[in-house]
């Protein structure tokens, strides 16, 4: 099955993944991977990503999209340690 050429966001080579709450692909360095224990960064294990600016951790649906996405539970206490890491904040996308 072929799919065809893959346009990148950006223009940028280099993987390309959505965040799992508002749906914007872009490369995986423009985004954070988060995973099921609520660290984010490159580790083992299932993570899925989320933009870097303060809405997509701040929608009321980012719970319930980790805890699709990472296919686990994810609750208050995880999407605590991501808003406390620093990693979300007003820097651009």
């Amino acid at each position: 099955h072929h799919r065809g050429s893959r346009l990148r966001p950006s223009g940028r080579s280099g993987p390309v993944r959505t965040c799992v709450v508002c749906r914007r692909r872009a490369a995986a360095s423009e985004l954070i991977r988060v995973r099921a224990d609520g660290s984010t960064g490159p580790g083992p294990g299932r993570g899925a990503w989320l933009c870097p600016g303060p809405a997509c951790v701040a929608d009321r649906s980012t719970v319930g999209a980790l805890a699709r996405a990472l296919r686990a539970p994810f609750g208050a206490v995880e999407l605590g340690r991501i808003r406390a890491s620093g990693e979300f904040s007003d820097r651009t996308s």
